[in-house]
């Protein structure tokens, strides 16, 4: 695949989505997604241009930035992930509830076994 030896650093732009918070799932969705429409936009350009390097330079210059690609998609509060939409439902509300959920089944199989 042509993308992956591209000089858009697509490990830049993975760095920069989970660090702005977006979940793994759909950050790996819209990478797949971009470098598909990498290879279609440098196919386009070696179309138009002869030399390979001036297609890619051309085609990773419309397609953007990584900046400008990560903003885009950390905009997005739907594909944010728990821990950045509700950091403490997530850090402090969660883990008490299944703390205490754990206690009762352990205390409820407990009494189940003692009778």
């Amino acid at each position: 695949m042509l993308a992956s030896s591209n000089p858009l650093s697509f490990d830049r732009l993975w760095e920069a989505l989970l660090q702005g918070g977006v979940a793994r799932r759909p950050a790996r969705r819209y990478l797949a997604e971009l470098r598909e429409h990498l290879d279609d936009l440098i196919a386009e350009e070696r179309q138009a241009a002869t030399d390979e390097r001036e297609a890619r330079a051309r085609a990773m210059a419309r397609l953007g930035s990584v900046a400008d690609l990560a903003g885009a998609m950390i905009a997005r509060r739907e594909f944010r992930s728990w821990t950045a939409r509700a950091p403490i439902a997530t850090w402090l509300v969660a883990p008490t509830f299944a703390l205490a959920a754990g206690a009762a089944l352990a205390m409820a199989g407990l009494v189940v076994t003692a009778n």
